[in-house]
């Protein structure tokens, strides 16, 4: 590890972290990367996100939203392994078998998105930009929400968090559940349960809503230097398990996407 990559985590450690602060660093430190998983509240998606590549590979941080945990977790963390291999994102790029029969299309999310929803990561960089890529994921017919004879039907499974996007109900409700200011928060982001895991290659956390949001609002009022934590903590509680990075080679989204019925 580089001195540049050691000397984020050697300020963090400087610092009087809170249990779940820790865990992140001592994951990113020691797996590479840290994977934060935020459950859904219908009709509002969830999401799954990594901390840590840029900081230990100088790759791209990663985020998927609308879909399972289990496979979330599966997707970005075989798609990190690539990325430690070698494979260097660009937008557009379509990668093979991260799921079962379709291809995935990496897109690079817009600064405001990364800005309004990743605020763990935000805390983690501190006044450092970092790039981010969404991880894309077609119909069962491997068309994507802008190629011709797309299933309209799977719209609604996924906001779209990259330039030049047309906005549909998914990306404003998407927005609007994310920021505190909005009443679309009141009435979706109530107490919701919270775990965490982690991986052989990547460490993850699953939080509520209201936690990401309470990270997001204190780190907008907190930031007072650039490793400062907020001073709100996010509310969370965490169960440590392990989960395998290589149990399958591909993964089915046809069975896979977190949506009401599933539940």
């Amino acid at each position: 590890m580089t001195e540049q990559k050691k000397s984020r985590i050697i300020l963090h450690r400087e610092t009087n972290l809170e249990a779940d602060e820790r865990k992140l660093v001592d994951d990113i430190e020691k797996y590479g990367c840290h994977v934060i998983h935020v459950k859904s509240q219908q009709p509002i998606p969830g999401r799954s996100n990594t901390i840590g590549l840029y900081e230990t590979i100088q790759q791209p941080e990663l985020v998927v939203v609308g879909m399972k945990q289990d496979l979330a977790h599966y997707l970005l963390n075989e798609a990190a392994r690539r990325m430690e291999q070698g494979l260097r994102l660009a937008g557009g790029h379509r990668e093979k078998e991260l799921l079962e029969n379709v291809e995935s299309e990496f897109r690079r999310v817009e600064q405001r998105w990364a800005q309004h929803v990743m605020g763990y990561a935000l805390w983690f960089y501190g006044e450092d930009e970092f790039p981010v890529f969404q991880c894309v994921y077609p119909d069962l017919n491997n068309r994507f929400p802008w190629d011709d004879g797309f299933d309209t039907t799977w719209r609604d499974r996924q906001a779209l968090l990259f330039q030049d996007v047309i906005p549909s109900a998914v990306e404003r409700d998407f927005w609007a559940a994310n920021d505190p200011s909005s009443s679309m928060f009141d009435w979706t982001y109530n107490l919701a349960a919270a775990t965490s895991a982690s991986s052989k290659i990547i460490g993850c956390s699953d939080f509520s809503p209201m936690a990401i949001l309470l990270r997001h609002t204190s780190l907008i009022t907190n930031l007072v230097s650039k490793f400062s934590g907020p001073s709100l903590r996010e509310r969370r509680d965490s169960h440590p398990s392990n989960c395998s990075s290589g149990a399958r080679s591909v993964r089915s989204h046809a069975v896979g996407l977190d949506r009401a019925s599933d539940r």
